[in-house]
């Protein structure tokens, strides 16, 4: 029978103890820098999503603008693509008024109720580009011009108090 000198089996059963230790250890550093990587990415990651949303909400601005501008040369025989095109605009800007009252409470009473009053306009002018003769059509489209522009106005109002709150 062959005797294990004592030194010979602390180094068998150390040598693989201590690679662990130094696989552990260049792991440890490994996951650090790893860390320190994802939160530089999330931190970029965050800083364009801030950019985005500017630009979204600069581009939602430009989009309720260009919605009269798309339309405002319409004749009565586009009364179909006036209103569709109206009414998609008149939806999102819906949409993002109900995003802000719901996300902000820092949006006065007044302000809402101006919003909502123009809304209330806004559709009644729509109502009445339906009726509208083909004689009415170039008033009707300028009063529903008005009512959008106030609309638009309204929600500027809404987006701007809640954003600075």
């Amino acid at each position: 029978m062959t005797t294990i000198n004592t030194n010979t089996l602390t180094r068998w059963m150390l040598a693989p103890l201590l690679g662990l230790f130094l696989i552990a250890a260049g792991c440890s550093q490994s996951t650090e820098d790893q860390a320190e990587d994802t939160y530089e990415e999330t931190r970029d990651a965050a800083a364009d999503a801030r950019d985005s949303a500017a630009d979204t909400t600069e581009g939602a601005m430009d989009t309720l603008h260009d919605a009269w501008e798309t339309v405002a040369d319409f004749t009565a025989e586009q009364r179909d693509r006036f209103t569709s095109t109206m009414r998609n605009a008149y939806d999102g800007m819906q949409e993002r008024a109900q995003n802000l009252r719901s996300d902000s409470d820092g949006v006065s009473d007044d302000v809402r109720e101006n919003f909502e009053k123009a809304s209330e306009a806004f559709n009644e002018r729509m109502e009445k580009v339906g009726d509208a003769s083909a004689d009415a059509w170039d008033t009707t489209k300028e009063k529903t011009g008005e009512a959008w522009q106030n609309l638009v106005e309204a929600y500027e109002a809404m987006r701007d108090e809640a954003s600075s709150n």
